[in-house]
């Protein structure tokens, strides 16, 4: 495996396919209104056709009514658990820096003198541009 560079960011994608995973799903119980449940997919990938009711009453008794599935509200949803290697990423700027040395045992005064190397570069070459 090849060293990251200065800065440098990694991705992963790591993708969950087929029938079988979980899948929060909304059911409505006949006393208590609807409710969210994480369930065990189907065969055919769709989440069970009824659930039993979670709603505990102050008593700490379970509803257990059995509840008809209920298409969920359109929203956006995220991916679960999708990741994929992804390449190293160069900063977008000259100036950002990447503290992963720090983290590797360089002391707090050199890299301070890195980045003040850094920002004297970016000044002078900015200097330039504008005065010529």
């Amino acid at each position: 495996m090849a060293a990251l560079e200065v800065g440098a960011a990694m991705t992963y994608v790591v993708k969950v396919r087929g029938a079988g995973g979980l899948v929060v799903a909304e059911y409505e119980c006949p006393a208590h209104g609807r409710f969210e449940v994480t369930v065990q997919r189907e065969a055919n990938g769709d989440p069970p056709e009824h659930a039993c009711c979670s709603f505990v009453d102050a008593n700490g008794r379970w509803c257990d009514r059995l509840s008809p599935w209920r298409p969920s509200s359109v929203r956006g949803w995220v991916k679960r658990g999708e990741v994929q290697r992804g390449k190293s990423e160069a900063p977008e700027h000259p100036t950002w820096m990447s503290t992963r040395e720090l983290g590797e045992g360089m002391s707090m005064a050199e890299w301070q003198a890195k980045r003040d190397k850094v920002w004297e570069e970016h000044d002078r070459k900015q200097d330039k541009e504008l005065f010529g």
